[in-house]
């Protein structure tokens, strides 16, 4: 079985949490983005192989600063820019 994502965390529980709670237009916002990133929602692109012919479909993101989805890889380069930094030295 897979590791759930935020999102499927968010896509089967904020319905409840909307009944229990009601957050920030900010928090809202942010949620939605959570709950629609790379689903279609925000349109798509299409991608056709001049080999082969096929046919890819990628969704676009939300590109929210707080989305896990979208943030994955740029925290990813930043954090190999930030290795490449550290000093030869022994830290404490």
């Amino acid at each position: 079985m897979n590791k759930p994502t935020v999102q499927d965390i968010f896509l089967r529980f904020y319905p409840a949490y909307l009944e229990k709670y009601s957050p920030s237009p900010e928090q809202a916002k942010v949620s939605r983005n959570i709950i629609n990133c790379k689903t279609g929602a925000y349109g798509a692109n299409v991608s056709i192989c001049e080999d082969c012919s096929t046919v890819q479909i990628h969704y676009n993101s939300c590109r929210n600063r707080c989305c896990p989805m979208c943030q994955a890889v740029p925290k990813e380069m930043w954090m190999d820019a930030r290795r490449e930094d550290v000093l030869d030295a022994p830290y404490f």
